[in-house]
C-alpha cells in the first residue's frame, strides 16, 4: 500500500515545509514531522467525534460515533507507538502501526455506509487518511534509504524522493 508514490504531493510537501524542522532534516526527521501532524490530527479528530457524541438523541448514530471514538483512540495509541518506533529503526513494526492507523480511520468511515448514513466526520476522515499515507510513504522510503545507503546521509529530503509526484 505504502510503496506506492503517495496521491497528494502537494499535502506531502505543504505538511513538511509548515514545519521549519523540516529544512534541515533527514528523511527519519521527516518521518517525525508527520507522524506529528498526523498525531495531532487524530487528537483533534477523536476530540471532534466527543463533542459529536455529547449531542447525539439518535441510538444508531451514537452507536456509529462510539466506533468512531473507540478507532480513533486506537490510532492516536498506534500514532504515538509508530513515532517511537522510527528511532529504533523497527520498520516493519512502524509500518504495521501506521497501516492500522490507516485501516481504522477507514473502519470508522466505512462503518457510516454500512448504515447508509453520511458520516459528520468524513472531511476529517479523508485528511487523516491523506497524512497517514504520507506517514507510511516516508517510512518506506527510510527504510530503502536505511537499507541501500546505510552510510549516506542526504543533504535535502524533499529533493531526493520523500516527496514523490505521483506516477501516471
Amino acid at each position: 500500500m505504502f510503496a506506492e508514490k503517495i496521491d497528494n504531493y502537494n499535502l506531502c510537501v505543504s505538511s513538511l515545509k509548515s514545519d521549519p524542522r523540516s529544512l534541515n532534516a533527514d528523511t527519519k526527521g521527516l518521518g517525525h514531522i508527520m507522524f506529528e501532524i498526523s498525531l495531532a490530527k487524530a487528537k483533534d479528530n477523536l476530540s471532534q467525534v466527543q463533542i459529536l457524541l455529547q449531542g447525539v438523541t439518535d441510538p444508531d448514530l451514537k452507536r456509529l460515533l462510539n466506533e468512531c471514538l473507540d478507532e480513533y483512540n486506537s490510532i492516536v495509541g498506534n500514532v504515538m507507538d509508530g513515532s517511537k518506533n522510527v528511532d529504533l529503526n523497527a520498520f516493519n513494526s512502524t509500518a504495521d502501526k501506521v497501516e492500522r492507523a490507516y485501516n481504522e480511520v477507514q473502519t470508522c468511515e466505512e462503518s457510516f455506509g454500512e448504515v447508509r448514513r453520511r458520516s459528520p466526520l468524513t472531511d476529517r476522515n479523508k485528511l487523516f487518511t491523506s497524512e497517514i499515507a504520507v506517514v507510511g510513504y516516508i517510512v518506506f522510503s527510510y527504510k530503502k534509504i536505511i537499507l541501500k545507503f546505510s552510510s549516506f546521509m542526504f543533504q535535502d529530503p524533499l529533493q531526493m524522493g520523500t516527496c514523490s509526484y505521483p506516477s501516471n
